[in-house]
């Protein structure tokens, strides 16, 4: 019974191979090999790994012939997943941009395991933003976190930023990772038209790594809307936002902020005390002048510069400055 078992074994193997070894197992694959190879790949009656197996040395052929049936293995959602994200690595492997018209497809099948790999491969081609980033728009607006970030990842290794549009609708993503991400992307389109607007919806959000971002934005674009959301949030308990916002509103230079920077001079962190020192000599707030004065004798290094300079940028309108910068 043994022999008859082995002997069905070497027919099996000789039908799918020929009379040559196994593909799947050799070292190094050619073109001559992809139609054994395409065969093991498409029967069902091998297991998931070898089929597997099959797809990838397919893609190690880095022909053009071994696409059509990497696209057919990719494509078929009988197939065990497995196989198809093999399928989808090979071809990654060959890098044909032809793909891209069947990747276009697939980013809308139904596993997600298969779209989330689709959108993982598109950063592979860098010569392809135009073709490619409508592909990725689809991963960004899908229904699996899973997918959403895998497609923020590409966008970032391509270099490309989406539209202001998906950065709003992801600043209040359920995956706090996702919304962080898209707040970093707002601060680098900070600059573009529109952005202003969203920055200014993007200070009433809640989470701490969102804030981050969107107050260094408004920041650096001077928004006047943004000072009494800002001052609010020097009063929040995370440390962070009450440096940020400080540093933010020194660039903003509006006077309003001289009382809510004038008591972070007496915060517990040095940093934040800096921080709020800088910004009022930034904005020349003389109202601050005495609180700046005995900032001069603070315990850090850092807070006792910032606030001399502070005096040496108002010495010019007040005479106090002057007596303690000489």
């Amino acid at each position: 019974m043994k022999v008859i078992w082995f002997l069905s074994g070497v027919v099996l193997v000789m039908f799918l191979f020929g009379c040559g070894s196994d593909p799947t197992q050799a070292e190094i694959v050619t073109e001559e090999d992809i139609p054994a190879l395409t065969r093991a790949l498409e029967n069902p009656k091998l297991d998931p790994i070898r089929r597997g197996k099959a797809a990838s040395r397919l893609g190690q052929t880095r022909s053009a012939k071994a696409i059509k049936p990497l696209i057919k293995a990719a494509s078929d959602e009988k197939y065990a997943t497995t196989i198809r994200i093999s399928a989808i690595d090979a071809l990654l492997e060959i890098g044909d941009p032809s793909i891209l018209t069947d990747f276009a497809t697939l980013a809308k099948d139904k596993s997600v395991p298969v779209r989330q790999r689709i959108m993982m491969g598109l950063s592979h081609f860098k010569g392809k933003k135009k073709e490619v980033e409508p592909i990725l728009l689809e991963g960004l607006r899908d229904s699996a976190e899973e997918v959403r970030s895998q497609s923020l990842k590409s966008f970032n290794e391509l270099g490309l930023l989406p539209p202001l549009a998906d950065l709003e609708r992801l600043l209040n993503d359920s995956s706090t990772d996702i919304a962080i991400s898209a707040a970093e992307m707002v601060y680098r389109k900070r600059e573009e038209e529109g952005a202003g607007s969203l920055v200014l919806k993007g200070l009433q959000n809640q989470q701490v790594g969102v804030l981050k971002y969107i107050i260094a934005a408004a920041g650096e674009l001077g928004l006047q809307d943004a000072v009494e959301r800002l001052i609010e949030l020097t009063k929040r308990k995370e440390h962070v936002l009450r440096e940020e916002s400080a540093k933010a509103l020194g660039k903003i230079h509006d006077l309003r902020a001289v009382d809510a920077l004038t008591a972070l001079l007496e915060d517990e962190y040095p940093d934040i005390a800096a921080a709020a020192a800088k910004a009022l000599g930034e904005i020349r707030g003389l109202k601050a002048v005495d609180h700046l004065i005995r900032a001069l004798e603070h315990s850090d290094d850092a807070v006792r510069m910032n606030a001399l300079e502070a005096l040496v940028a108002m010495q010019d309108s007040d005479e106090r400055c002057i007596e303690k910068v000489r």
